[in-house]
């Protein structure tokens, strides 16, 4: 039984999450009745769609089939939210789980086959006063083949015995010492986090655990990194100070030199970007144990300067300019693709220039679903890396389907375009969980210097 005060918050927390659900079940209704047969609509996407004139393309999204199921821990603690992720050979697929007030639910929308199912649960322990939940990774032993919709209930290990840990951050030049850190079992099963100012405290299983910190160094600048690795066997302190810095600046504009606003410039450590590996196979995000910062420039700026502080080393480096493609239609140029590699030991000054822009095209058509029944609110998005004159650069642009499923697309002349679309986003309880930037933090390799 939950000590008093743990017995109140879960009650309390329970009430809210039931609230919020009870909200949320007309709408999440429609939805599932929207559905054709009851079975909801999967993504699709077409490749090496060359766009040197306006193009007609009319898309058809699959329908999938509903796999959904209760979450448990086996210890009976409350699973109150987290991500359950199904793969195979066709992809992999993932869903938020949700927490009721009485029970945890998950839902994934997938294409029939054999799927090897992992979840991420976010467990708190009731009987502590730390309330900063423990995310716990665990591989599901069966798999599951789906040929229908069906139910597949998941049970995952019950949360282990946690000690408290506590620290200092202390500050090296300018850095602020207010934040989050995070820890990350080394074999990626367990990841707890918590704010420091600039200390912190929070409770972990034992174990060896990687440390990673993050926060804003001023409203323009955002900055992660890497700050060692701590062994927990028992309650401890671990005090952290933060490295020396380097600054990297400069200016983005566009080929007119004009400012190019708003945008941002990207540098992650080229190391540990490199050794990253593809981020559908680990349980946790990689970018959250990745250094590096991301400078932003606003669209009111004019002179388009950036400053960005990170630990020294060498750094893969890119901006992203956001682009007026006429009448209000706008879409998002990274350059250079593949990213720059700095060497950065000592204050560096680096300007990006984006090169001349080709003519536009439009990619247009309907998205129906496989009954030929129009798809409303689908998210139409086209990417290449192939712009027409412009090789070492990459360009995306998204936009929606009307009521008719009617979509209209402006873009850069240029070849192999993959052009995907995603079916309406679900309103919570069951809404997809956020993917990974796979052009940022997954397959990739050094770039050119």
């Amino acid at each position: 039984m939950p000590a008093a005060w743990g017995l109140k918050r879960y009650l309390f927390i329970s009430v809210v999450c039931l609230s919020l659900t009870l909200f949320s079940i007309p709408l999440h209704q429609r939805v599932t009745a929207a559905a054709q047969a009851g079975r909801p609509l999967l993504a699709t996407r077409v490749d090496g769609v060359n766009v040197t004139q306006d193009v007609s393309l009319d898309l058809v999204l699959p329908l999938g089939f509903t796999l959904s199921g209760s979450v448990r821990s086996a210890d009976g603690l409350p699973v109150f939210f987290g991500f359950v992720r199904a793969r195979s050979d066709q992809g992999s697929f993932t869903g938020s789980i949700i927490f009721t007030g009485l029970t945890s639910a998950y839902r994934l929308v997938l294409p029939g086959g054999t799927y090897r199912l992992s979840v991420i649960a976010g467990l708190i322990d009731l009987n502590s006063e730390d309330s900063a939940p423990i995310f716990m990774a665990t591989e599901i032993p069966q798999t599951v083949t789906v040929t229908g919709n069906q139910t597949f209930d998941l049970t995952v290990p019950g949360l282990p015995t946690t000690y408290q840990i506590s620290g200092r951050i202390t500050g090296a030049g300018t850095l602020p010492t207010r934040g989050a850190i995070q820890f990350r079992s080394t074999d990626q099963t367990i990841l707890g986090s918590t704010d420091f100012d600039p200390e912190y405290r929070l409770r972990l299983p034992a174990g060896t655990y990687q440390v990673a910190v993050s926060f804003g160094v001023d409203e323009r600048e955002s900055l992660s990194m890497r700050v060692g690795e701590v062994t927990v066997n028992g309650p401890g302190t671990f005090d952290i100070r933060l490295p020396d810095t380097v600054t990297l600046s400069g200016t983005v504009k566009r080929a007119d030199g004009e400012p190019a606003t708003p945008a941002e410039v990207l540098a992650f450590d080229a190391d540990e970007l490199s050794s990253v590996g593809d981020p559908d196979e680990g349980p946790f995000t990689p970018a959250l144990f990745v250094t590096g910062g991301i400078a932003s420039i606003p669209e009111q700026s004019t002179t388009g300067d950036y400053t960005l502080s990170v630990p020294p080393g060498s750094y893969a480096v890119a901006s992203i300019a956001d682009i007026d493609l006429g009448e209000g239609v706008g879409g998002q140029l990274t350059f250079p693709f593949p990213f720059l590699e700095l060497n950065l030991v000592t204050d560096t000054t680096h300007d990006f220039r984006l090169p001349p822009l080709p003519s536009t095209a439009i990619i247009s058509g309907t998205v129906t679903d496989e009954n030929g029944q129009p798809v409303a609110q689908a998210l139409v998005s086209a990417s290449t890396e192939s712009i027409m004159n412009a090789p070492d650069a990459r360009f995306s642009s998204s936009t929606l389907t009307n009521e008719m499923g009617r979509y209209t697309l402006t873009v850069l002349h240029g070849s192999d375009y993959t052009v995907a679309v995603t079916p309406p986003q679900e309103p919570e309880p069951f809404a997809a969980a956020p993917q990974h930037r796979r052009d940022l933090v997954g397959s990739w390799s050094r770039p050119k210097k």
